[in-house]
């Protein structure tokens, strides 16, 4: 029975270590995409693009903000009961179910 219990959960703690590196890269997307965009805005505010930028790249911004949101919502959930367990630099038990997603800190 104790040897079962920690199969499983040594399972959900290796199933949930590849969505927090996805995670990570959509960190690192969300990080590059915001500060592009206010590299931009700023650019624009000083004149140094010209008046068509926000017609151009401004949907394609709002399209990367919505893939990235979407893939966030799509990842971020517990192995075992599929919510999410809470903010990514405190999630070690899943919030909603409570198992253990990470394993103790060594």
């Amino acid at each position: 029975m104790a040897s079962s219990r920690a199969e499983r959960a040594e399972s959900i703690i290796s199933a949930f270590a590849p969505r927090r590196r996805r995670q990570f890269a959509v960190r690192v997307a969300v990080f590059v995409v915001v500060n592009a965009g206010w590299a931009a805005f700023f650019l624009r505010a000083t004149d140094r693009v010209g008046d068509d930028w926000l017609l151009t790249w401004g949907p394609w911004f709002g399209v990367v903000v919505c893939v990235v949101a979407a893939a966030h919502a799509l990842n971020w959930r517990c192995p075992s009961c599929l919510a999410s367990p809470g903010s990514y630099a405190e999630a070690r038990f899943c919030q909603s179910c409570g198992v253990q997603i990470r394993p103790e800190p060594a």
